[in-house]
């Protein structure tokens, strides 16, 4: 069989590990309407509802602040390193996980669609 490696040290160069440049990365608008999509999640309302029928108005309140606060935090964290390194979502779950992240990344996505096709579907 031949050997069709272009790498003479014998070690493969593996692109998916390396970060997106910048004219291949996504632009603004795009990642605006991946923004306002989250935002626009009926889903929340929901736990919403549900959470204050269950422990009250005020206490779902502040269970709501509180985790708008928690994720934006952990966000703006996560978006400054992923805009200096150019890293997308698969890769950062490399970075972070090891080779099983990328895999790990895709199925929550894939566990996501799945759950607004069945509850969120007309």
């Amino acid at each position: 069989m031949a050997n069709l490696s272009q790498d003479p040290a014998g070690q493969a160069l593996d692109l998916s590990t390396l970060a997106v440049p910048d004219n291949a990365r996504m632009p603004p608008f795009s990642l605006t309407m991946a923004w306002w999509a989250v935002c626009s999640a009926v889903f929340y309302i929901v736990v919403g509802a549900a959470l204050a029928l269950q422990y009250g108005a005020r206490n779902a309140l502040i269970g709501m602040a509180l985790s708008v606060i928690s994720y934006g935090l952990v966000n703006s964290i996560i978006s400054r390193y992923a805009i200096r390194t150019g890293l997308s979502v698969a890769l950062f779950s490399r970075v972070l996980f090891g080779g099983a992240g990328a895999a790990l990344a895709t199925l929550i996505f894939f566990a996501t669609a799945i759950y607004y096709a069945v509850f969120e579907a007309p």
